[in-house]
């Protein structure tokens, strides 16, 4: 089987969307597959795969964008997005790549055959390019769509304003019209595969994130200097984080070897502190630090002592990707609040968790920990992460290849 696989997000971009193009580039040829992935050419040291990667000089990729001045005044990003949108600019921060993608596919398609074309949402363009490419040259195709336009539609009662509402409408008519002819879809939760058969009237498949075992074991755990309660990555404004901070506003007490540490985006982080310690007084204790390589957030997840994922409020059948390097660390997860559906039942079945919704019991957990902690050092649990793998899921992905191949 041959598969040409299209991706704006690929290493060395270091960011979440990457990992999954990435992960098939990897191991789609340990299972036979005969993989091409063409990308953009962000700067930087280039992947070693099995696979054939074609890399496009496109304009103005954000890799090597520096942020601009409006990017500091609050909203002014949405509003420029919703601008571009209502102009029929779905990929406003990657427009004139489309048309970089476009014509190399069309060129490649003239002197090469492939079973599939595989294109990774987002951006959209790569959807329009798979319908583009099935009707001239008949190359069926499969969208892998790692989110959708807007998350917040797998809510049972999603707050969407109508301005958002009449965009989501233009953005669907498309996304209708060019998966008409597609061979089949996959995503990577539940609630987001009912979504996408809902809109398009077909089954497709749910292949989940995971995490590639293979390369984050290859790093190393960071040194942490303190007892030290972590969060890495983006913050989102439904997760909530009162009650563990009352928590800690009590653990921390008279302690100095502890440490309450957040690393990565920080602008929603910033706005959810501000407002705690405007009511309930300052958190001690309390560390911020910028987005950092990947590898280093790695090795510090290894370290922590506590791994904090605070629960999507709404969300449903979506677990993001973090839970999942959570997992592999092998260090002590705590859910507080939970989400109530897949981050919990993937916890609940996992050594060494704890799910908190009152700040006494997360008070409780944190003071247990911090004792054994005094007393043994650090203990690593021994979770069996099989499932989770990125390559069992992309032997995963083979197999509903060659179903939709027999079809």
């Amino acid at each position: 089987m041959k598969v040409l696989i299209a991706s704006y997000h690929f290493t060395p971009f270091d960011v979440v969307a990457s990992q999954r193009a990435l992960a098939w580039a990897k191991y789609l040829p340990e299972a036979g597959v005969d993989t091409t992935v063409v990308t953009a050419n962000h700067p930087g040291e280039k992947a070693n795969t099995n696979a054939e990667v074609f890399y496009l000089d496109c304009p103005n990729l954000p890799s090597l964008e520096k942020p601009h001045w409006t990017n500091s005044i609050p909203g002014m990003s949405k509003v420029q997005t919703t601008i571009k949108h209502f102009k029929g600019e779905l990929d406003p921060r990657a427009q004139q790549a489309a048309s970089v993608f476009e014509e190399w596919l069309m060129n490649h398609l003239e002197h090469n055959q492939y079973d599939f074309y595989v294109g990774i949402f987002s951006p959209h363009f790569h959807i329009e390019h798979a319908h583009l490419l099935y009707q001239k040259f008949g190359l069926k195709y499969v969208i892998d769509f790692r989110d959708l336009f807007d998350n917040r539609l797998t809510m049972k009662e999603p707050d969407i304003g109508i301005k958002q509402t009449v965009i989501h409408e233009i953005i669907l008519r498309k996304w209708k019209a060019w998966m008409a002819d597609a061979s089949g879809w996959i995503t990577v939760g539940h609630s987001l595969a009912m979504k996408l058969q809902e809109w398009f009237g077909t089954s497709g498949e749910c292949i989940i994130n995971g995490v590639d075992l293979q390369e984050y074991q290859s790093f190393p755990a960071l040194p942490l200097d303190k007892f030290t309660v972590l969060f890495t990555g983006r913050m989102y404004e439904n997760q909530v984080l009162d009650q563990v901070f009352l928590a800690w506003q009590e653990f921390s007490k008279e302690k100095v070897d502890v440490n309450l540490l957040f690393i990565g985006p920080n602008e929603e982080v910033r706005r959810k502190i501000d407002a705690f310690e405007e009511k309930h007084g300052r958190i001690e204790g309390l560390e911020i630090k910028e987005r950092v390589k990947r590898e280093i957030a790695i090795g510090y997840q290894k370290s922590a002592n506590i791994l904090w994922m605070p629960g999507f409020s709404g969300n449903t059948g979506w677990p993001g990707t973090k839970i999942y390097e959570y997992i592999a660390s092998q260090s002590t997860v705590l859910l507080s609040p939970s989400d109530n559906d897949v981050i919990e039942q993937m916890l609940a079945h996992q050594p060494n968790t704890m799910i908190a919704e009152e700040s006494q019991d997360i008070l409780a957990f944190l003071e247990e920990k911090y004792s054994n902690q005094q007393r043994e050092g650090s203990i690593e649990s021994r979770r069996d992460l099989t499932e989770i793998d990125r390559k069992t899921t992309a032997f995963q992905f083979v197999e509903y290849l060659i179903s939709l191949g027999q079809s």
